[in-house]
């Protein structure tokens, strides 16, 4: 123990031990306190702090394999399993998933309503099946000073009402980027966004890979939204191109509920959002699978240096994709 005077420098060492298979991701908090109160006294200033031996060494990214674990779809008693796409071969199947395109102009959402900077392709660059997975990859070129991306769409192809959505995905993390696993209405019976709904499994942003957005948005007199970001352990960071996550969406007549690697995230009952009737959650939805660049969302500018790269024979690590090992659909037991 040192102790301190005021308006004095002292100088204090501090040894400790951690075991080499200690689990990773905690952080060393060091501080002082005044024995005679219990408190930690007030105005104390650190200079020159050294830490020494046993260093973590920098993270590197993930190979660049494009990896897939291959995750089995999870078996539930008061579910049964009643479609999946698990991606396996070399081909998208194009029954269920169409591509958009551009920046959203020719579907009347110039930006993508969001002023992204990103255009959708259906370019091999951006958007592959390998190994089992699906990948979405948002790239620049610097040719032409352009992000590149692509989102796939059910419409038309898959559509869902109530039950269990599971999706094993490991998101990218890198400045600017804005990856979403999310649902609109397969039709507008309501009229156009948001009056018909939209429901937002999974969201990220940028490097934080240690949260997780999830909203239903609606409005039938202007936007209204309920959302909640869920802070993660450093086991379920949302970027893990290795083994992978599952986030779920447990819908029904009352309401919905998220769930993230077998953790409930999040209750919505629609009783509790204001002016919901009539309620477009009881319509069917499709689903949509994208990895926007920029916008109103990310907080930070996108980096170049932090994208693959249009054309560049260099690594393109997977933790710059978006990887979908498999979409599975449940009904309840009893229906």
């Amino acid at each position: 123990m040192t102790n301190i005077s005021k308006q004095t420098w002292s100088r204090g060492e501090i040894t400790t031990t951690v075991d080499a298979d200690a689990e990773q991701g905690y952080y060393l908090q060091f501080g002082y306190n005044n024995v005679a109160t219990g408190y930690n006294p007030s105005g104390v200033l650190y200079d020159n702090v050294v830490i020494e031996g046993g260093l973590a060494p920098e993270p590197t990214p993930a190979p660049s394999v494009d990896f897939c674990p291959n995750i089995t779809p999870n078996e539930y008693d008061e579910f049964n399993l009643v479609w999946q796409d698990d991606f396996s071969g070399n081909v998208l199947d194009t029954n269920v998933w169409s591509y958009m395109y551009g920046d959203g102009s020719q579907y009347g959402i110039p930006g993508w309503g969001n002023s992204e900077w990103q255009l959708y392709t259906d370019s091999s660059e951006n958007v592959y099946v390998k190994n089992g997975c699906l990948y979405i990859v948002p790239k620049y070129n610097e040719s032409e000073d352009q992000y590149y991306s692509a989102r796939l769409r059910s419409k038309g192809g898959q559509t869902f009402l109530f039950g269990r959505i599971d999706v094993g995905f490991s998101a990218p993390s890198m400045n600017g980027v804005w990856p979403a696993i999310w649902m609109m209405p397969e039709y507008d019976r309501y009229g156009g966004w948001p009056k018909s709904g939209e429901i937002d499994i999974m969201e990220g942003k940028d490097q934080l890979i240690d949260q997780i957005n999830t909203t239903a948005h609606y409005g039938h007199d202007y936007h209204r939204y309920y959302s909640r970001w869920t802070s993660l352990s450093s086991q379920d960071f949302t970027s893990d191109p290795t083994n992978h996550n599952v986030i779920s969406l447990i819908w029904d007549e009352q309401g919905f509920q998220w769930v993230y690697n077998d953790v409930v995230l999040f209750t919505l009952d629609y009783t509790t959002l204001e002016n919901l009737e009539p309620n477009p959650f009881l319509e069917r939805f499709h689903m949509i699978l994208n990895s926007a660049v920029g916008g109103h969302y990310p907080t930070y500018t996108p980096n170049v240096d932090q994208y693959c790269k249009i054309n560049d024979t260099a690594d393109c690590y997977d933790s710059q994709k978006l990887i979908i090992d498999y979409v599975a659909y449940y009904q309840k037991s009893s229906e």
